[in-house]
């Protein structure tokens, strides 16, 4: 089986390297960046992620805008995009979430790193 490439968009140096290394020894081919544009370029110039986890809160570009704007391109709107934050949730903000398609809302302090990654699993099955 081919190894499912993840985009991970997360300010966070720390918090995206600690994911990007839990999920690599999981069998995950990984992408990283560092805020919502970084991801729009890498989106733009590199080959497809299978799944993007995406933080809300970053700076130039929030995770919702970042959303929206690859909705609107054909090539990328399909891959499926789940929100890894520190955001509890209030139910409108899920319903938003869904409504711009995310397939599920994560709160980081809710996982270990091994948890997110069998989490992640769950997706491919």
């Amino acid at each position: 089986m081919e190894k499912k490439k993840i985009l991970i968009v997360e300010d966070e140096i720390t918090l995206l390297e600690m994911y990007a290394l839990k999920l690599e020894k999981e069998g995950f081919c990984i992408q990283k960046a560092l805020s919502g544009k970084a991801a729009w370029q890498l989106l733009k110039t590199s080959s497809l992620p299978d799944l993007i986890l995406l933080d809300i809160i970053m700076p130039k570009m929030s995770g919702y805008e970042f959303l929206k704007a690859i909705k609107k391109e054909k090539r990328i709107k399909e891959i499926p995009v789940v929100f890894l934050t520190n955001l509890s949730p209030r139910p409108e903000e899920i319903a938003q979430s869904k409504k711009l398609g995310v397939i599920d809302y994560l709160i980081k302090s809710d996982y270990t790193p091994g948890q997110l990654a069998e989490k992640i699993k769950t997706y491919f099955k």
